[in-house]
Order: C-alpha cells, then sequence, then structure tokens
C-alpha cells in the first residue's frame, strides 16, 4: 500500500482533491507563518506617522497605513481644493 499524504499544517490525512492542506484554515495558518523576508519596506504614514510594511512593489506609491488616514488625508486635499 502506498504512503498516505498528509495536511503539511496539522498532518491530517488528505482526501480527493486535497494536494498540500487539509483546510483553509490550515493553509491560511501555514501562510501566515512564513517569513517576510527582504520583499517588505518599512513606511512611515503621512497622515498619523506610524510604522507598517509594504510589498517592494508598492513601495513607492504608498503614503498611508490604512484607509482611514487615506480618507482624511483627501478630505483635507478637497477642503483645500474648495477654498481655491
Amino acid at each position: 500500500m502506498g504512503k498516505i499524504p498528509r495536511c503539511g499544517e496539522c498532518k491530517a490525512a488528505l482526501h480527493g482533491r486535497q494536494r498540500k492542506y487539509c483546510s483553509i484554515l490550515c493553509r491560511n495558518t501555514a501562510m501566515g507563518r512564513k517569513p517576510k523576508g527582504k520583499s517588505q519596506f518599512y513606511c512611515i504614514c503621512q497622515v498619523c506617522g506610524m510604522s507598517y510594511t509594504k510589498k517592494k512593489s508598492l513601495y513607492e506609491r504608498s503614503r498611508f497605513c490604512s484607509r482611514k488616514c487615506q480618507g482624511v488625508a483627501l478630505g483635507k486635499a478637497r477642503r483645500k481644493k474648495e477654498e481655491l
């Protein structure tokens, strides 16, 4: 009899079309444990000054740590534009 395939996270037996993980939960847990590596860059939010990380491909364009800070900045820009 052949070797039974096991989940890469919890080591449960895999069934049917499962190839690497037995569930979405195990897959997400495993992916979350991977190190961020060199492709992560630290940025500083232009609104609140908080430090956050971004992928290398988004580093140049990133200015805000969250949608909330982005909304605050856009609101200020709109008010400033309306004053002119």
